[in-house]
């Protein structure tokens, strides 16, 4: 019935971003591989403008790769997609980060799958309009860790820093041990050390301030081993 599908859900943007990205693929096969990696994702509709975006979660190992191999952010036009009541090809404005699609913008967002016919993707004049990277996830680091002073900030890893939910907790890596494990901190700047998932005590609280972790650290990962087991 029409009233259960009213509202777009994750499994819509899934299946149109995998159209969309076989589509793109002579020109940008790098979105088909991202398109590939695991991820978590959740929908939101932001009213000024109107669209879709797409927040995603990556787990560390993902993250990695995307940061090595996927780190972009654009816009992309020249992509039509066919409006069943107008009966035409409307062009929609995209936005692409990691390589993955991000940000529909478009007018009564949430029926977009019910407006729009998601299989029929026009393609013409693509043109791509590459962005400076931004990483909303840095500011709630830098809030917790508002304490420590510039210099000390600058040893860590904050440019690549992602969202880690366990056990409906969040975390930050701020330094990458090279290994699959990482130190990471709390939005309160407590620092925490996360082992592999399965690690029989994966995360696991190391200092309460994190000027005590840049007092061991001093910018060299070895001094920060013992901790990790």
């Amino acid at each position: 019935m029409e009233i259960f599908r009213r509202k777009i859900q994750k499994k819509h943007i899934s299946r149109f971003e995998i159209l969309l990205a076989e589509r793109l693929e002579n020109d940008f096969p790098e979105i088909l591989i991202a398109t590939k990696l695991p991820q978590q994702s959740k929908l939101h509709f932001p009213k000024n403008p109107p669209g879709i975006y797409i927040a995603r979660i990556y787990d560390n190992s993902t993250f990695k790769i995307l940061n090595k191999n996927h780190r972009t952010y654009f816009h992309l036009n020249g992509i039509s997609i066919y409006n069943k009541k107008e009966r035409k090809f409307i062009a929609l404005r995209l936005w692409f980060q990691y390589d993955r699609l991000t940000n529909i913008s478009v007018d009564d967002p949430t029926r977009f799958h019910i407006n729009f016919d998601l299989g029929k993707i026009q393609i013409e004049n693509l043109n791509r309009e590459n962005l400076e990277i931004t990483n909303p996830d840095k500011k709630f680091v830098l809030e917790a860790l508002k304490t420590l002073a510039k210099e000390d900030l600058e040893l860590l890893e904050l440019d690549s820093t992602f969202e880690i939910d366990f056990d409906n907790k969040i975390y930050y890596p701020i330094i990458d041990m090279e290994d699959g494990n990482s130190i990471a901190t709390d939005k309160n700047g407590r620092i925490y050390r996360l082992n592999h998932e399965n690690h029989k005590d994966p995360i696991k609280l190391i200092f309460e301030k994190p000027q005590n972790l840049i007092d061991k650290f001093q910018g060299k990962k070895e001094n920060l081993e013992d901790l990790m087991d």
